[in-house]
């Protein structure tokens, strides 16, 4: 009466527990199993567990006429999962597969039919509820969480390289009686999602292994295609009571994670905006911020929350510019949204050099795997000025700034630039000044790449400036008053006809006669009426100057101005 009103009493309580698990999801219902035990009974009775936490009712049922005289736990995995109701019932609660290993040991009596007094002899018998066990490597799971491993899938990125392969490990059976077989079965769903190896050769679904208890054997899933949930199921032999089998389960998740922005090709398909942008600026203030708003897609859009926290954004530095991530993406990581995964980065302040600018890499990382990577180019703004600056420049646009270093101005000392309202060189110092016209459009003299647009025309008009500064220093030592002092002179150094060409430059036979067939230019004329010469050549010298640098043009791919030659339209300066 006191056991049945105990065993009465626990299920009362149990059916008290809650009944949801934390993902909402209901809990299994009891699983009761009767296993019939005789003198000398040696039963292996599997407890096929659904999914997440069960209870197990094993109830002892003595061939008639014996009873049990007593019974109790022999061994298990888990003290505090198994407990003892009475001599013929034993509960587990809140276990899951392959918690539910546990042997019980009894004695057994027949009651006499006249004394009542029981048989002295008390033959024994053994009920072993076997168990398999399944479990990820701990990259992917933690083979002690079995209620979250059961429901929770682990992800795996879709990936041909074996070190992003999942490593699922198979026990052998656990019975410390040998009852049971060592052979296991393992089985998985959406079998076009997922490929399973051995180490050596692909296997399939149903595959059966031979697998001493204590030895396991590590699988390689290697995800084919995004997938919600595949689910992984081992199963032990038939048991010897109603051949059912002891059964254990994972689930992996097969995850894609590609970049949304940046995405495409900068180059041949420019983005300036929204979702796939690859082409970012720097904004006109002083410093300027250049803002990246990085988003990836994981497919399932479900996955996105569970592989959130393993996910790092990363993008290539701005030369010394300074990098910034949001405050709620520390180092790049992640934040899950609706399938997506985005993080915000800024860069504080325009780089020093231009080669900071142009091609860079954004990548995505799940761990130390990079899912997905995509170029994007960086870009000033050229018409502003907030480019690093000193006493010297500090009025400069960006693209003097910028552009100054992608061409090599002639002349030794170097020539010292500044920016004023027209172009030209200063005789008798090193200053070239550069104007706003530097950097549209302009048509040279005999240029054969006319019309120079922006960087061409800027590098053509500081080649042809530097010209002139070297050609005084060559010449005149960039003196004034030296060429004043040998202008209208007859001898070779002089400078007859006042266009500061030497004579001996352009009477180069030194005949005194202009032979328009062998010398350069007639030297008592300053502005030789040559053939097809421009309008706008004002003399020799100029003249000179523009016919030695015909093909002189900028470096279009060091051009990082936003508009300009890299920007949106290929080749177009002012897009």
């Amino acid at each position: 009466m006191t056991c049945n009103l105990c065993a009465a009493l626990l299920r009362v309580a149990l059916a008290a527990l809650p009944t949801m698990t934390a993902f909402g999801q209901a809990l299994p219902g009891t699983v009761s199993r009767t296993v019939e035990v005789y003198p000398g009974a040696e039963k292996n009775k599997a407890f096929p567990l659904d999914q997440g936490s069960g209870m197990c009712d094993l109830h002892l049922d003595p061939e008639d006429p014996w009873r049990i005289r007593h019974s109790d736990i022999e061994a298990s995995d888990d003290q505090t999962l198994w407990y003892k109701v009475n001599d013929y019932e034993y509960y587990m609660s809140y276990g899951y597969a392959p918690n539910e290993y546990v042997v019980v040991k009894g004695e057994l009596y027949k009651p006499t039919t006249g004394s009542g007094k029981g048989e002295v002899k008390f033959p024994e018998f053994l009920v072993t509820v076997p168990k398999v066990n399944l479990d990820w490597d701990a990259k992917h799971g933690e083979a002690a969480k079995e209620f979250a491993e059961d429901l929770v899938p682990a992800a795996i990125l879709v990936s041909p390289n074996r070190a992003d392969f999942g490593s699922l490990i198979v026990y052998g059976p656990k019975d410390d009686f040998n009852i049971s077989s060592s052979d296991v079965t393992l089985s998985w769903d959406n079998a076009n999602k997922v490929k399973v190896h051995d180490g050596t050769a692909e296997i399939r679904s149903g595959h059966k292994f031979s697998i001493m208890q204590g030895a396991s054997k590590t699988l390689l899933v290697e995800a084919l295609e995004p997938a919600p949930d595949v689910k992984f199921t081992l199963e032990g032999e038939p048991d010897n009571v109603n051949g059912e089998r002891a059964v254990d389960y994972v689930h992996a998740c097969c995850v894609k994670i590609e970049l949304v922005t940046p995405d495409g090709d900068p180059v041949n398909a420019p983005d300036d905006s929204g979702d796939g942008q690859n082409e970012f600026t720097f904004s006109p203030a002083n410093p300027g911020v250049l803002t990246m708003e990085l988003k990836a897609k994981v497919r399932p859009a479900q996955a996105a929350d569970k592989v959130a926290k393993d996910c790092v954004f990363s993008v290539d530095a701005i030369g010394a510019s300074t990098m910034k991530w949001a405050n709620n993406n520390p180092g790049g990581k992640a934040v899950a949204d609706n399938g997506f995964l985005k993080v915000t980065v800024t860069f504080t302040g325009l780089p020093a050099q231009n080669s900071d600018f142009g091609k860079k890499v954004a990548k995505i990382s799940y761990g130390a795997h990079v899912c997905d990577k995509n170029d994007y180019e960086v870009f000033f703004p050229k018409n502003e000025i907030n480019h690093p600056s000193n006493s010297g420049n500090a009025s400069w646009p960006n693209w003097m700034y910028y552009w100054l270093q992608t061409v090599s101005p002639l002349g030794n000392p170097s020539p010292r630039f500044v920016y004023g309202n027209s172009s030209g060189f200063y005789p008798g110092t090193q200053t070239i000044c550069l104007s706003v016209g530097d950097s549209v459009s302009y048509s040279a003299p005999y240029g054969v790449n006319n019309p120079l647009d922006g960087i061409d025309n800027f590098s053509w008009t500081v080649i042809h400036e530097s010209q002139h500064y070297k050609d005084w220093l060559d010449l005149w030592g960039n003196n004034v008053t030296t060429w004043m002092a040998h202008r209208g002179g007859n001898n070779p150094q002089d400078d007859k006809d006042g266009d500061r060409i030497q004579n001996r430059i352009e009477d180069i036979n030194l005949n005194g006669v202009y032979d328009n067939a062998t010398d350069l230019y007639d030297w008592q004329n300053p502005n030789t009426p040559t053939p097809n010469r421009p309008g706008g050549i004002i003399n020799d010298f100029e003249d000179w100057n523009c016919q030695r640098h015909k093909d002189a043009k900028g470096d279009h791919s060091k051009d990082w101005g936003d508009p300009g030659m890299q920007h949106k339209t290929k080749d177009k300066y002012d897009d």
